[in-house]
């Protein structure tokens, strides 16, 4: 799997995780941004700790919005 921060839509992955009423879509969107920065390929699986620290430098941003509900706070943990 390419790099993370080289696809395009990745953006439109985290609204639905933060937007999305339909639970089964937000979750299926979880998982597809995890494996986005799990699931390597072998070319940058050096890169796996940088990688996965944008993850979660993405959650914590979210995280620290003030205005950010419950319901987000757990999709996002």
């Amino acid at each position: 799997m390419t790099h993370p921060k080289n696809l395009e839509m990745l953006s439109l992955i985290w609204k639905l995780v933060l937007e999305c009423e339909t639970e089964v879509v937000w979750q299926a969107s979880i998982q597809f941004l995890i494996q986005c920065h799990m699931e390597l390929d072998e070319s940058i699986k050096s890169q796996q700790h940088e990688i996965c620290q944008s993850l979660l430098e993405q959650a914590i941003i979210i995280l620290k919005n003030p205005e950010i509900s419950t319901k987000t706070v757990h999709r996002v943990i």
